[in-house]
C-alpha cells in the first residue's frame, strides 16, 4: 500500500541565508559567476529564432549555494519554541502510550498548539511527537514533526522535523545527501539551529523539511508528489497533507491519482520497470546507494519517491541514513522493489554503467575531497567529534564497498541488455503508446492527412472532440479560421508536433469545454516553434503547457484557467503579444528557463502572479495589468525582466525582483497598490541579493511605494533607496515572503 505525500506550501526560503555576505564571498560569487552568465549568454539563442536554450543555471545555483554555505555556516540562527503545560502533559502521556507498542503514532489528533519564535516574529504552529522510532523519547531532547499555522515560513519550511542530531551518524547522513545531491539526484535537505524549548537551551538541533515544494524549488525540479509504500498492508492508498490544497487543483489531482497508480501497477508487474521509473536517475542512484549500505535508500518501506509530472515517471529519493535499512527480498509483496528494478533490462543496463562509472580511479578521491569540502562548510556538525577518525571511517568505507563484489549485480543475472531502448508515450500521468496516423484519423473524423507534408490539417467547423486529441512526434498540426474544438470535462489535447493554428479577428480558433471546462493544452519536445494566432483557449483545468517547445502567441486569448499556471513555459522561447489573460485561479503565465518577450499584452482577474519568471531573461513592453491578487510582476531566481511602458492597478505587490534577478524598468504606471509597489529582496537560501532600477514611475493610492531588503539594491528615479530592512520581519508582515 501507499502512503502519499503532496508537497504543495509556498516555497519562501531559509531565512537565515539573507545576512549579507562577507566581502569575500561576494569577490568569490563575482569571479565564479560572471563566466558562467556569460556561458549562459553564449549559450542562448534568440527567442525569436526558436531555438530551445541550453543554459548552466543549474551549476551557477551548486555554486553559489556552496559557497554561501561556507561563508555563512558559522553562525547559526536561534530558535525558540513555547508550549503551555497542559500540552506539554499532553505530549508526555503519547511518549507513554509510544514506548508500550515501541512507535510513535501519526494520528493529526496528536498535534498540540504552541508559539515559535524566529527572526523577531512570534509563530503559531502545531507541534507533535515525530511519528515513526521512538529513540529519541529515551533522550532529554525528544523528536518533534512541526507544521506553521499561518502563512509564515521559517527557513523556507511549513512543515518540518526537529531533532537533536547524533554528530557522527548525521555526518555520513550528510555526506550521502550530498552525494546524491552532487549526481542531481534528489535528497531531503536539513537546517541547524540553536534550541530554546521553553526557556531551557537545548543546544544544536536539526530542522529537516517535510517532501514539499520547498524542496523542489531548492533542487530546480518541478512541482510534483511525494510518495512511499506503506508498513501495514491493510492501509489503502492515501494523502497525507494538504488534502484540500491537491482537490483545488486539477493537475495536482491527475498526478496524484497518477502517481499512486504507476507505483501499485509497477509493484503489481503490469508492465517492465521502465515503463514506471526515470531509468537514468533511478540507476544513479541504486548505483549511489549500493555504497551506502546504511542509508535507507534500498528499504522499501523506508524509500520516498518523487512523482516528476513532466516525464510522468517515478524517481526515487534520498532520505535518512539508518543503520539495517536494507529490506529483506520478502518486504512488500513477497518482491523486493530493488530487484523488480534491476529485472528491467534498460534499467540493469544503465545501473551496470553508473557502476563502472563509480570506479574510475579518480572518481572517489575527488568526491572524498568535495565531501570533506561540504562537511567543513558545517563547523556544528563538528563541535561533537573531538577527533577525525568519523570522517576517515567514512572515505575507508566506500573504498571497501567500491572493491568488493556488487551485491546488486546478483539480482541483475543474466539478463540480455536491449538493443534499442522502448519509450512509452507518456504526458500528464497518462500512459499510451504513440497513436499512429491510422489511428488519429479513424478516432477523429475532423483530421485529414497529407502525406506529401506528412501534415494534420483539422477541419474548419465546430467539432465535438471525444477523449484526448494526442499527436505524435515529427508531423505538422495546422487550423485554420473558423475551427472550434469542444473538449469533454477532462480530456487534453496534447502534441508533440508543432501547432500551426492561424485564425482571424472574426472567426478565431477556439479551443474550449463541451459544458464548463476541460482539461487544457500540452505541446512537448516539439522542436519546431509552434504559431497560435488569433487563437482562444477558454476555461481549461490544467491550463496550457509547453515544455521545449518554442511558441509564438499573437492576438490570443486566454481566458479562465483554475491551473497553477496558466501560461507555462519550460525551456521553451517565446513571444506573447497582442493578448489577453482573463480570469485564472493563480499564475497567468509562469516561466522556467524561458526566454523571450511580452508585448502589448493585457492581464485582469488574476489570482496569483501576472507573470512569473524563474531563470529567465524576458523583455515586457506596453502592458496592462488589473486586479491580480499577488504580484503583477514577479522576477525570480536568477531572472533578468527589461520593462517598458506598464500600466499595473490592483495588485498585491506591483513588481519584486527576488533571489540573485535584476529588473530594468522605465515607465511605470502603479495605482491602488495594497502592500508594496517595487521590492528587491532575497527569499531563499542559496541566492544572492536582487537589484531593481526603476524610472519614470508613478504612483498613485499606493500604500508603501518600494521596500529593499539589506543586501539587495533598488535605485528609484536614479536616487538610491536607503530604507533595508535587515531582516525579514516587515517582509513577513507586509506579506512579501509567503
Amino acid at each position: 500500500m501507499l502512503i502519499h505525500h503532496a508537497q504543495t506550501s509556498q516555497q519562501a526560503g531559509t531565512r537565515y541565508g539573507t545576512k549579507k555576505s562577507s566581502s569575500l564571498s561576494r569577490i568569490l560569487l563575482q569571479w565564479m559567476g560572471l563566466p558562467l552568465l556569460s556561458a549562459v549568454i553564449l549559450a542562448g539563442v534568440s527567442a525569436r529564432a526558436g531555438v530551445v536554450l541550453s543554459s548552466p543555471d543549474q551549476a551557477v545555483t551548486a555554486v553559489k549555494r556552496f559557497v554561501v554555505a561556507k561563508t555563512q555556516a558559522a553562525a547559526l540562527p536561534t530558535v525558540k519554541i513555547d508550549v503551555k503545560y497542559k500540552h506539554v502533559y499532553t505530549l508526555q502521556q503519547q511518549r507513554e502510550a509510544a514506548l508500550k507498542t515501541g512507535v510513535v503514532a501519526s494520528d493529526k489528533e496528536n498535534f498540540v498548539p504552541a508559539k515559535l519564535q524566529y527572526g523577531g516574529r512570534t509563530i503559531p504552529i502545531s507541534l507533535r511527537l515525530r511519528p515513526g522510532s521512538t529513540a529519541s523519547l529515551k533522550t532529554e531532547q525528544w523528536a518533534y514533526q512541526i507544521e506553521v499555522e499561518n502563512d509564515d515560513r521559517p527557513f523556507g519550511l511549513k512543515r518540518f522535523s526537529l531533532y537533536t542530531p547524533d554528530p557522527e551518524s548525521f555526518l555520513q547522513e550528510h555526506a550521502w545527501l550530498e552525494h546524491l545531491r552532487k549526481e542531481g539526484l534528489l535528497a531531503r535537505t536539513t537546517h541547524l539551529a540553536q534550541l530554546d524549548f521553553n526557556g531551557s537551551a537545548k543546544g544544536t538541533v536539526i530542522l529537516e523539511d517535510e517532501f514539499s515544494k520547498e524542496l523542489l524549488k531548492e533542487q530546480l525540479r518541478p512541482e510534483g508528489l511525494f510518495l512511499k509504500y506503506s508498513t501495514a498492508a491493510d492501509l489503502p492508498p492515501v494523502t497525507s497533507t494538504r488534502v484540500g490544497h491537491i482537490e483545488k487543483y486539477f493537475g495536482l489531482q491527475r498526478q496524484q491519482d497518477w502517481a499512486i497508480a504507476l507505483l501499485e501497477d509497477f509493484r503489481a508487474g503490469a508492465l517492465p520497470a521502465n515503463h514506471f521509473f526515470n531509468v537514468e536517475a533511478t540507476a544513479k542512484y541504486l548505483a549511489i546507494a549500493s555504497l551506502w549500505p546504511e542509508a535507507s535508500g534500498l528499504a522499501a518501506t523506508q524509500t520516498h519517491f518523487y512523482y516528476d509530472p513532466l516525464t510522468a515517471k517515478l524517481e526515487p529519493v534520498g532520505f535518512h541514513y539508518q543503520p539495517n535499512a536494507i529490506a529483506e527480498p520478502t518486504e512488500v509483496g513477497a518482491t523486493h522493489w530493488v530487484e523488480k528494478l534491476l529485472q528491467d533490462p534498460q534499467i540493469a543496463a544503465a545501473y551496470a554503467k553508473e557502476r563502472q562509472r563509480l570506479m574510475k580511479p579518480n572518481y572517489l578521491a575527488q568526491l572524498q575531497s568535495e565531501l570533506t569540502d561540504s562537511i567543513k562548510a558545517q563547523p556544528a556538525l563538528l563541535n561533537g567529534i573531538k577527533h577525525n577518525k568519523p570522517l576517515d571511517a567514512l572515505w575507508e568505507g566506500l573504498t571497501v564497498r567500491l572493491a568488493q563484489p556488487d551485491a546488486l549485480r546478483t539480482m541483475i543475472g543474466d539478463l540480455p541488455l536491449p538493443a534499442v531502448p522502448f519509450t512509452p508515450w507518456i504526458s500528464h500521468g497518462r500512459t499510451r503508446i504513440a497513436p499512429t496516423v491510422k489511428d488519429l484519423l479513424a478516432q477523429h473524423p475532423f483530421l485529414s492527412w497529407s502525406q506529401a507534408t506528412q501534415t494534420l490539417s483539422i477541419k474548419s467547423g465546430e467539432w465535438a472532440v471525444s477523449g484526448d486529441l494526442i499527436i505524435p512526434e515529427g508531423l505538422q498540426v495546422e487550423a485554420a479560421s473558423g475551427t472550434q474544438l469542444r473538449f469533454e470535462s477532462d480530456a487534453m489535447f496534447i502534441s508533440r508536433s508543432p501547432l500551426k493554428f492561424v485564425g482571424s479577428e472574426s472567426s478565431p480558433i477556439v479551443l474550449g469545454p463541451q459544458r464548463k471546462v476541460w482539461g487544457g493544452l500540452e505541446v512537448w519536445n516539439a522542436g519546431q516553434s509552434s504559431i497560435l494566432d488569433q487563437v482562444e483557449i477558454r476555461h481549461t483545468l490544467g491550463g496550457s503547457l509547453f515544455y521545449r517547445s518554442p511558441v509564438s502567441l499573437r492576438a490570443s486569448r486566454l481566458i479562465g484557467s483554475e491551473a497553477r499556471d496558466g501560461l507555462r513555459l519550460i525551456r521553451s522561447p517565446f513571444l506573447v503579444s497582442d493578448s489577453d489573460f482573463e480570469s485564472f485561479v493563480d499564475d497567468a503565465i509562469d516561466t522556467d528557463f524561458a526566454d523571450g518577450s511580452i508585448e502589448n499584452t493585457r492581464f485582469s482577474n488574476i489570482g496569483g502572479d501576472g507573470i512569473d519568471l524563474g531563470h529567465s531573461r524576458v523583455n515586457v513592453r506596453d502592458v496592462e495589468m488589473f486586479r491580480l491578487a499577488d504580484k503583477a510582476i514577479s522576477v525570480g531566481q536568477n531572472s533578468e525582466l527589461v520593462g517598458e511602458d506598464i500600466s499595473i492597478r490592483e495588485s498585491a505587490i506591483a513588481v519584486a525582483a527576488i533571489d540573485g534577478s535584476s529588473a530594468m524598468l522605465h515607465g511605470l504606471t502603479l495605482s491602488d497598490i495594497e502592500k508594496v509597489g517595487l521590492a528587491a529582496y532575497q527569499d531563499r537560501m542559496g541566492f544572492e541579493p536582487s537589484r531593481m532600477e526603476a524610472t519614470g514611475v508613478t504612483f498613485q493610492g499606493t500604500e508603501k511605494e518600494v521596500l529593499v531588503q539589506t543586501g539587495s539594491q533598488l535605485q528609484l528615479n536614479k536616487a538610491e533607496v536607503d530604507n533595508g530592512v535587515s531582516d525579514n520581519q516587515l517582509l513577513y508582515a507586509l506579506d512579501v515572503l509567503e
